[in-house]
């Protein structure tokens, strides 16, 4: 029995037990969507530690992970992503964390991780796009562009949060 609930990609873990004198009960604990890789013209949604939990030509209101070096042509549920891919998913989980805490997770629709020193975090319904550099500082990076997006309301654009903060200013760029 055990196995079988195994199978589907949702079910994380499964405890059978036994109810005298002729019952069983099962305790299933089950894993959540928390993102989405976009592959063609599908989905795939991950939980957070990198299982493949659906494939679907729907779209849910997830954020969009871009640049895992995982090779998607022959993955199916229940697979994980690549070692490889760890390390980014981890920042994933940390930037946000980091826009939870900012009250600014719902604003995310993309995260780029492909540029280990530069993340980009896209905020399609402010119409702008924010570099974040390489995941130090992230909260003192999100405050600033918390910031900026009340400044700049109703503009699109580029949010430069990727400078040395120490020395450098982070920065707006409105696109023409």
């Amino acid at each position: 029995i055990k196995s079988n609930v195994m199978e589907n990609s949702y079910v994380n873990n499964v405890e059978i037990k036994k109810c005298l004198p002729n019952k069983i009960k099962l305790i299933i604990e089950e894993r959540q969507a928390d993102y989405a890789i976009q592959y063609a013209s599908s989905y795939l949604y991950i939980d957070s530690q990198g299982y493949i939990l659906e494939i679907s030509n729907n779209e849910e209101n997830l954020p969009i992970i871009e640049g895992f070096s995982t090779d998607l042509s022959n993955i199916k549920e229940n697979d994980k992503l690549e070692n490889s891919d760890f390390k980014k998913l981890d920042m994933v989980k940390k930037i946000m964390f980091t826009a939870k805490i900012n009250e600014m997770a719902n604003l995310i629709t993309k995260i780029d991780v492909s540029n280990e020193e530069n993340y980009v975090i896209y905020l399609a319904t402010e119409g702008k796009i924010a570099y974040l550099g390489n995941g130090t500082e992230l909260n003192t990076r999100f405050l600033y562009v918390k910031a900026i997006l009340r400044e700049q309301q109703g503009k699109s654009g580029e949010i430069f949060a990727d400078v040395d903060l120490n020395s450098e200013y982070v920065y707006f760029r409105e696109n023409i």
